[in-house]
């Protein structure tokens, strides 16, 4: 590299501190990062600092000629990793899409980490999606040992992406939920679904709930705290079905107790959603 640049790169990463003329350095650590990007010129040296309340930030473009030794052969991927690749099948590869590869970390180990547990050869669109995402090899025979075969990659992802996790699984396993569909997993975690949840209504009466009635309850937010209230009132086992209405069309256990101090009674649900939906009472 010549004079030039050298200058350049060290200024680059000097303290803002010494920059500013600061005779001691700043209080607290000092984090960052530098990166070195390929564009089609050369490459794009960055370099962003932190330190409590203060952010620097620096990116200058240089030649290849201006590093010795640097081309874009050197800095993309090894004849070892491209010649690992072929023997796993991938073969007539670019630079593009080797440094796509390698910039996500996928992997020999990881293709092999998949290919053990049943994702032989797959697209490498589909690896480096699920990369991307986090599926491991340990997560795919996670869902292998309780049951789900081998899944597709799209669906690995998709639990991936919502939080369904192999203790999620099991927790709904120990209770009796045998192999739920992918899909119906993916909906329980998106409407925040609990172990807790299913266990505070087994504790109220309710046995084994159906995972739509599950997430029906949450979307409209039947809660526990809910129904052990209307449990007071005098409504217990009241179908998960009529409890959702009574949800929607906004009977509180305070309307409840209105009515009832005033002599009524012994109404159905039926009745308190009519009511309510008339407006009668508030």
């Amino acid at each position: 590299m010549n004079d030039k640049k050298i200058w350049l790169l060290a200024l680059a990463i000097v303290p803002l501190y010494f920059l500013r003329g600061q005779s001691a350095p700043p209080s607290g650590p000092i984090t960052g990062e530098w990166t070195l990007e390929l564009n089609p010129q050369g490459v794009q040296f960055s370099i962003h600092r932190s330190w409590g309340l203060n952010n620097y930030s620096s990116s200058s473009g240089y030649d290849f000629d201006d590093f010795r030794g640097l081309s874009r052969a050197r800095i993309e991927a090894s004849s070892d990793y491209v010649a690992a690749l072929h023997s796993l099948g991938y073969n007539n590869l670019d630079a593009d899409r080797l440094f796509e590869l390698a910039v996500h970390n996928v992997s020999r180990a990881y293709i092999r980490e998949l290919d053990e547990n049943g994702y032989h050869h797959l697209p490498l669109d589909q690896l480096i999606h699920l990369r991307i995402h986090g599926v491991t090899g340990e997560f795919a025979a996670t869902l292998k040992q309780a049951g789900y075969g081998t899944l597709t990659a799209d669906q690995l992802v998709q639990l991936r992406i919502h939080g369904v996790t192999s203790e999620y699984m099991r927790g709904f396993q120990d209770m009796g939920y045998q192999r739920i569909p992918v899909d119906d997993l993916v909906q329980l975690r998106i409407h925040g679904v609990t172990t807790e949840f299913v266990n505070q209504l087994r504790g109220m009466g309710y046995g084994r709930a159906g995972v739509n009635e599950l997430v029906q309850l949450q979307i409209h937010g039947v809660s526990a705290g809910f129904v052990k209230e209307l449990q007071a009132l005098g409504y217990k086992n009241v179908p998960l079905e009529d409890l959702v209405q009574l949800r929607i069309h906004g009977v509180t256990a305070s309307m409840i107790q209105k009515l009832q101090a005033a002599g009524y009674k012994n109404l159905s649900t039926d009745q308190l959603v009519q009511l309510r939906i008339h407006g009668v009472v508030e």
